[in-house]
């Protein structure tokens, strides 16, 4: 089968069976990604941000999520940021350092839906998220670019949430 391969803070590539490329996506991949039933592939991203501040060059990521069709072509761009600003859950970037890493969401996976019948924001087409700097989960709605719940304060620096067929989260 093919292989998916994140070169981090690079890309993204895709290789057939026999290790050739079959397309590449330069667009600052880092950490996770995981696919859509219809083959779309969701990336954890930054956006590299540098300015001057007293004469220093200071940088910062800028969290996004970047939807690619099976192609590797781009099919939108979502900024996590905003996302959280877009809900109620906006309060959770009071937290949020000015510069660096502030961020390093660590985790994407796209929700099935299997558990929608216990609540709406389990929905198939969400993505299950997670940032080790806001010490948060949280559940993205791509449609609405919007934080459509998330978990924060019962850990320090999470990795890899996973909903399990049970409904419960298990969290690193």
């Amino acid at each position: 089968g093919d292989l998916l391969a994140i070169f981090e803070n690079i890309g993204l590539i895709k290789l057939d069976k026999s290790s050739s490329l079959l397309w590449a996506y330069q667009g600052n991949c880092h950490h996770d990604m995981d696919l859509a039933p219809d083959g779309r592939i969701f990336v954890l991203a930054n956006n590299l941000v540098t300015e001057q501040v007293n004469g220093k060059e200071v940088w910062t990521r800028s969290p996004t999520i970047c939807e690619l069709a099976p192609d590797g072509s781009v099919t939108s761009v979502i900024d996590i940021i905003e996302c959280f600003r877009n809900s109620i859950y906006r309060p959770m970037l009071d937290t949020m350092r000015a510069t660096g890493d502030i961020f390093h969401t660590n985790t994407i996976k796209v929700l099935n839906g299997a558990h929608t019948a216990k609540s709406p924001v389990f929905q198939a087409g969400n993505l299950l998220i997670c940032s080790r700097q806001l010490s948060c989960i949280a559940i993205v709605d791509p449609a609405k670019r919007a934080v459509v719940w998330a978990l924060a304060g019962m850990w320090q620096g999470p990795h890899e949430p996973i909903l399990l067929d049970n409904g419960h989260m298990l969290i690193f």
